[in-house]
């Protein structure tokens, strides 16, 4: 199970856990929209959950609404792994 980022027809970016690809859709888990905010270092990534009213923790999203997917690069993953699995994954490592 493999972590992507879509970028959606809509401008929006997403990142989630992927649990079926198929050749008509890509279904996620633990979606969540990418934001980047600027601050007084530049510029860093929040995440926020993409649907707050939804109950499901699994989402569709069909391939006619979707730019293009693409794996995160090593910090915005554990960025996200960090806020799906509330740890702090750099504690385990030792960074």
């Amino acid at each position: 199970m493999s972590t992507q980022v879509l970028k959606l027809i809509t401008g929006e970016e997403i990142i989630g856990k992927v649990l079926e690809d198929n050749e008509e859709y890509i279904s996620l888990s633990n979606v969540r929209s990418i934001e980047l905010v600027e601050n007084d270092d530049g510029l860093s990534v929040r995440l926020y959950p993409y649907m707050y009213s939804s109950q499901d923790a699994e989402l569709d999203f069909e391939y006619e609404h979707i730019i293009t997917y693409c794996l995160p690069d090593e910090e915005l993953e554990k960025t996200y792994l960090e806020q799906c699995l509330n740890i702090d994954i750099s504690a385990s490592f030792g960074v």
